[in-house]
């Protein structure tokens, strides 16, 4: 199949989708729009957010049923670290994404045993937890709980190629720790309610007698 631009070649993603449906790629229209455009927005997982349709492609993919094989290999394992009804929420809302073919909970709980695939590992043992998404190959993961986020599971799993919903161990303390976040705000004249940190017993019960 001709393609516009030699894009693909940047995009691990859509090389593997080529690959596995065997179609050889050639390249002899500089002119046309982004191949990544072309796979992606037809698959519904728009990596780069741009907008663009090729009608010749579209042609081509629905001439050959490819198009419903992208679907099928575009669908995404889901992985959500923790075990409330937070995480149940989340996952009950991704359910309903028919683009999702698996959902993974680390720990989940009984509930969330109805809706997801639970795998004893703790949220806090993050080298575990980058080991299971590596051999899962896991698509996107989802990292709500504190204790986690402020280990550093972001980061771990970034660093591993597999994109996360979440803010990265720098950010994390914000959350974390309650004493950076008032300095912080205190630093920067962030409104914040009056506060003083200590760290004995007496002196904190002698500042609130």
């Amino acid at each position: 199949y001709p393609l516009p631009r030699p894009d693909v070649r940047s995009c691990k993603k859509c090389k593997n989708i080529f690959k596995k449906n065997n179609i050889e790629i050639t390249f002899d229209n500089e002119e046309g729009i982004e191949l990544v455009l072309r796979l992606e927005m037809l698959t519904g997982t728009s990596v780069y957010g741009q907008a663009g349709k090729c009608k010749e492609m579209m042609d081509v993919l629905r001439q050959n049923n490819i198009l419903k094989k992208f679907k099928e290999i575009c669908k995404m394992k889901i992985l959500v670290i923790g075990g409330g009804g937070r995480e149940h929420a989340v996952i009950k809302a991704i359910k309903k994404n028919p683009d999702v073919e698996c959902i993974y909970a680390l720990p989940g709980n009984g509930g969330i045993a109805a809706d997801a695939i639970c795998v004893n590992i703790g949220a806090k043992d993050i080298d575990a937890i980058v080991d299971f998404a590596v051999e899962k190959a896991i698509d996107y993961a989802i990292v709500t709980p504190d204790d986690p986020l402020v280990l550093g599971a972001v980061d771990a799993l970034n660093a591993k190629g597999i994109p996360c919903f979440g803010p990265d161990k720098k950010a994390a303390i914000i959350e974390g720790s309650k004493a950076f976040s008032k300095n912080l705000m205190k630093k920067y004249s962030i409104p914040t309610a009056e506060y003083e940190i200590f760290d004995n017993k007496e002196a904190a019960l002698a500042y609130l007698a």
